[in-house]
């Protein structure tokens, strides 16, 4: 009997005190952990949770004695030591409460940066190409390079940690899966600096610059009514993050909120262009301000990669780079990653090609907050200009010695001159170093009175840079949104006849009126494709039905002499995978087709207008063999040649099938 009532006993003991062991959890936040980077010659938070009003001690292995605290009502606990400078050494971190104790080994003190954005951040090691041969060679110094990936993530509520995530040695495994432009930066400083450097990769594909904002910024700052216009923008349109406001910042920044960091590297923006670009610099501002006043850091550096060109429309891109760019050069300790030359695929919004743009957020690193005197961080930017005659003298910041030419001739430049009161009309420039190759005069033919200058402000690719090999950031002289870049400079076609080889097609002159299918009603109008290819020889063929999942028609072009073939294309996942195997777009030779709906009160045409499309070309030789890509995009893929000698398939087999 006396043994029954002992069992019973205790099993009422363990009804009561099982609750209290449980709740007696000694736990840390993700961010802190074996084999992360701490930030030297700073303020090392320590925090977690535990028991209420439990007891703490927390030792490390550089502090002299150990910091002793206790937790509050809920549980949550922190202390703050100071670290020592960068060091190769292993330290360690012991954390105990009663009879719990959380060990952080294999940690080092160095430097520790944020890297954040969407897809051009997200992009990993393994996906770049000028960086996945790092996967595979073993390098004593990305042993002291050390990685913390948040992962695709977003919440509805500010969260105080990141689950099933931790720091990692930087490992093939590790590396593939992680930033390329961060592991590019975090590489270069860690070999000019020779200290360990720690990397927080918190990116997501596909976000809005908003997503990443704190709710209170959004709501309460001054610049709200900008912020929350754009949030409405964003919540009217179909895209995949309205509604979403702030939660990237929940789930991916607030958790890292009491770290000691260097700074941010931020590579972000391309979702932004298609609803409000041009107030993209009270967002970026808001998100710079934010994330400084939640780091408690009011002059945390803060380094912008500006976004590519691409294909967006008019100057709505250009927009956005110009906010940018004017974000870094009214903000103190903030800088700019100029990527004009960066363009890998044009029309692809992924550079492949990560390393350079790593390298360059490295240099305003180890030149604005590290204080390296020899390294040139800064692109050549505009700074004046001045009207002479029919000619525009234009001067420019940030040029050490002088500038360069990458080509026979300057591009990217264009005059305006009044067209009416209120617009201005731009036409495609010479332009021409004075004599010491510091400044650019331009000029046209077609301007007599020129007012404005602008220098790739749309989605052109431009060649100055400066003799240190950073690229002339993009810019204008005037303010004036509602008057558009004229057409970028196109290279005059290479006349390389062709022996085309399908079926469905018909042959058609590329001129003003000519159809783009031959069951719809869509033509090529004046002014609305390049006319460098005027004449040319086209193939059309009817219009594939998405709906039944049909392809293009494709066929087999032969080269008849040395040169180029082209084709009509959108810039589509059929022409990108295309482009490893030598196509390119020609970004400026844009292509609308119009559709006829009428006259204007004038009795000019007036035009329905399709998306744009895109001429590609394909460097051959004569004899060459080429299949035309296949696309189940609706836009067709049309041949574009000087002549074509058609040869239906579809005919020949039939004949052979009659014999």
């Amino acid at each position: 009997m006396n043994k029954v009532i002992r069992y019973m006993m205790l099993w009422v003991m363990l009804l009561y005190v099982g609750p209290l062991f449980a709740q007696q959890e000694l736990r840390l936040p993700s961010t802190l952990g074996s084999n992360m980077v701490v930030q030297q010659n700073a303020r090392l938070n320590v925090w977690g949770w535990s028991a209420p009003d439990a007891r703490i001690t927390v030792e490390a292995s550089w502090a002299r004695k150990p910091i002793k605290t206790s937790a509050n009502g809920k549980g949550e606990w922190s202390v703050s030591l100071k670290t020592p400078a960068a060091s190769y050494d292993e330290q360690s971190i012991i954390v105990t409460s009663g009879h719990e104790q959380v060990s952080m080994t294999n940690v080092l003190v160095g430097e520790v940066w944020l890297c954040s954005g969407q897809s051009n951040m997200a992009w990993t090691v393994a996906q770049t190409l000028d960086l996945k041969a790092d996967l595979r060679k073993k390098s004593d110094k990305n042993r002291y390079i050390r990685l913390f990936n948040t992962g695709s993530i977003f919440a509805g509520e500010p969260q105080d940690d990141i689950e099933k995530v931790s720091w990692t040695t930087c490992s093939p495994e590790s590396l593939g899966k992680f930033s390329a432009v961060g592991y590019a930066f975090g590489r270069k400083l860690q070999e000019e600096l020779g200290v360990p450097v720690g990397l927080i990769d918190a990116s997501y594909g596909g976000t809005v610059i908003e997503g990443w904002i704190p709710i209170e910024t959004l709501e309460e700052s001054p610049r709200s009514y900008w912020l929350m216009r754009s949030v409405g923008i964003i919540n009217r349109s179909k895209s995949k993050w309205r509604n979403k406001q702030s939660q990237l910042y929940n789930a991916n920044i607030h958790p890292l909120r009491n770290m000691s960091i260097a700074g941010v590297a931020w590579y972000q923006g391309c979702s932004n262009v298609g609803y409000n670009p041009v107030s993209y610099k009270e967002s970026l501002s808001a998100l710079i301000e934010s994330w400084r006043e939640r780091f408690h850091n009011a002059a945390m550096p803060f380094y912008v990669v500006q976004i590519v060109p691409h294909t967006y429309p008019n100057i709505k891109g250009a927009n956005l780079r110009e906010c940018q760019d004017y974000v870094a050069r009214m903000t103190d300790h903030v800088e700019l990653v100029v990527t004009n030359d960066c363009q890998d695929i044009p029309g692809d919004i992924h550079p492949r090609y990560k390393k350079t743009i790593g390298e360059r957020l490295a240099a305003c690193a180890l030149g604005e907050h590290y204080g390296r005197t020899n390294v040139i961080y800064r692109s050549p930017s505009y700074y004046d200009v001045k009207f002479d005659g029919r000619k525009a003298q234009v001067t420019f910041d940030d040029v050490p010695t002088y500038l360069k030419c990458n080509g026979n001739k300057i591009l990217g430049f264009q005059i305006g001159q009044m067209k009416d009161e209120k617009h201005i009309e731009f036409f495609l420039a010479d332009a021409e170093f004075d004599a010491v190759r510091r400044s650019i005069t331009v000029s046209s033919p077609k301007v007599t009175a020129p007012v404005a200058v602008r220098y790739c402000f749309d989605e052109e690719v431009g060649n100055v840079f400066s003799a240190e090999g950073l690229p002339l950031a993009p810019f204008r002289t005037d303010n004036d949104n509602f008057s558009y870049s004229a057409r970028g400079y196109v290279e005059p076609p290479v006349a390389t006849p062709i022996r085309f080889e399908g079926s469905g097609y018909e042959k058609v002159k590329f001129t003003d009126g000519s159809r783009l299918w031959t069951d719809r009603i869509y033509i090529l109008a004046e002014g609305h494709y390049p006319a460098e290819f005027e004449g040319y020889e086209m193939l059309i063929s009817t219009g594939i039905d998405l709906n039944n999942k049909e392809k293009t028609r494709g066929g087999k072009i032969t080269a008849l002499a040395d040169g180029r073939i082209y084709c009509l294309t959108r810039v589509n996942n059929a022409m990108l995978k295309a482009a490893r195997f030598g196509w390119r777009i020609i970004l400026p030779a844009t292509i609308e087709g119009a559709r006829p709906v009428g006259t204007d009160e004038n009795g000019n045409p007036k035009y329905a207008m399709l998306e744009s499309t895109y001429i590609a070309y394909k460097d051959v030789v004569a004899g060459q063999q080429v299949e035309l890509p296949v696309s189940d995009s609706w836009y067709s893929i049309m041949p574009l040649a000087s002549s074509i000698e058609y040869v239906d398939v579809s005919e020949k087999t039939e004949g052979q099938d009659n014999d």
